[in-house]
């Protein structure tokens, strides 16, 4: 697969015990790849996690787990041009300590490209930025209309591309903004 992919996990916590209950991965033109829920190996209960992704142990109860689905996961992930997300290394992670393994290491994430827009500096590397930003707070930011980017990786997955779309063209018109001004100092 010769494009960039987008991902956004839905789990049952946030600790190294936690695993991936909901996974979806878009191609970067939006279409939908996959998303799925699946059962956790070892969590029988989530019930932090469940207040705020609205998947219960019943909603997961009939699903596969995801080793049963791993080869086809990793061949998506692995094979994709590059990995875009909100808090990509979460999600890799989380992906990883649900039994999947991840070699693809062409990682963007979103917060750093807003980080750029946030600090008003274009010229440091995109690796000088560590902060992260809500999900809500960046898609508030760019008024982005209203969705239900709540309670589905979908959803969230559909921000994400949006929010990357955003960023992306106001750095890269930012960028042309301070080129001409640099030309015509010259």
């Amino acid at each position: 697969m010769n494009e960039n992919i987008i991902i956004y996990t839905e789990t049952t916590g946030l600790d190294p015990d936690d695993e991936v209950l909901e996974l979806t991965i878009l191609k970067e033109n939006g279409d939908l790849i996959m998303s799925e829920r699946f059962r956790p190996v070892n969590k029988l209960m989530w019930p932090e996690a469940e207040a705020v992704n609205n998947i219960s142990p019943e909603d997961v109860r009939n699903m596969p787990m995801m080793p049963e689905k791993a080869k086809h996961i990793e061949n998506i992930i692995n094979n994709a041009w590059g990995i875009i997300g909100h808090n990509t290394y979460f999600h890799i992670n989380m992906l990883k300590q649900s039994g999947i393994n991840i070699t693809n290491n062409n990682v963007l994430d979103i917060c750093t490209l807003y980080s750029r827009i946030k600090h008003h500096n274009y010229s440091k590397p995109m690796w000088a930025y560590r902060t992260r930003y809500a999900l809500r707070e960046m898609i508030d930011s760019y008024r982005i209309p209203p969705k239900n980017f709540r309670y589905s990786s979908l959803n969230k997955a559909h921000a994400v591309r949006e929010l990357y779309i955003c960023t992306a063209n106001f750095i890269r018109n930012k960028l042309a903004q301070i080129q001409a001004k640099q030309a015509q100092k010259s």
